[in-house]
């Protein structure tokens, strides 16, 4: 009975670490959107079917569902602020270690991450414009526009980057690497998480290019995989 009392307090304990950081805050809001998406999509279907009574609360219900699903966006829009000056100290740090790498292999992948921290910080400061365009803090109609249009198309290639990273770290780890060990649990667990985030990556990308091409895939389908992808994400970021 305590020990079962002490799990449960750890639990706890682990939930509101998990809250009260911002990746936590991140992750729940995300989920919440998809799950807000994936209710309006269920009623909607509905709708088609329903008496003219009932479709107007399915359709009362579908844009606030809407309202709260931009409202979330808006909220890790906010959150994601400071990631800029966060990939910009990174950067710093990697470019002094592309100065002191000595070798080939070591310059190219210095260069690499260079090039992707300058891609993450251009993707994040759109992101940034457009969300201010958006709420009316600029006034500009059509750089909201282009933001928008243009920040679909760099999640999409964020996306990209990232899958074919944990791809090239899945075969380092569990097929190219002499130390790896089927038995250690470590290892096991290592090769999981790394997996994990090859399937996530994979549902983003189609999450993100169904944001350019909206009838890629249904709204319902999407937001079936954008809450697995979503859960993936809480899970790999729930304290350890």
């Amino acid at each position: 009975m305590a020990d079962s009392f002490a799990q449960d307090l750890e639990i706890l304990r682990k939930f509101s670490v998990f809250c009260a950081s911002t990746t936590g805050m991140d992750r729940i809001a995300r989920t919440t959107s998809f799950v807000s998406k994936f209710v309006k999509s269920h009623y909607c279907s509905k709708a088609q079917f329903a008496e003219q009574s009932c479709k107007e609360k399915l359709n009362l219900l579908s844009k606030k569902l809407d309202n709260l699903s931009l409202n979330l966006g808006g909220f890790r829009r906010i959150l994601r602020w400071s990631r800029p000056f966060y990939l910009g100290n990174n950067l710093l740090n990697i470019i002094e270690n592309f100065k002191k790498a000595k070798t080939t292999a070591g310059k190219a992948k210095e260069l690499h991450d260079i090039f992707f921290y300058i891609f993450m910080i251009v993707a994040d400061i759109n992101d940034v414009v457009g969300w201010l365009a958006f709420m009316g803090l600029l006034s500009n109609e059509k750089l909201a526009q282009k933001s928008l249009q243009l920040n679909n198309k760099l999640y999409v290639i964020e996306c990209l980057i990232w899958l074919f990273y944990y791809i090239r770290e899945v075969y380092n780890f569990q097929f190219n690497n002499k130390a790896f060990d089927k038995e250690n649990k470590d290892h096991r667990f290592k090769a999981f998480n790394l997996k994990l985030s090859v399937v996530k990556y994979i549902i983003d990308a189609i999450c993100a290019y169904n944001s350019i091409d909206a009838k890629f895939i249904t709204p319902k389908t999407n937001s079936k995989i954008g809450l697995i992808s979503s859960m993936i994400a809480c899970y790999q970021s729930w304290p350890k």
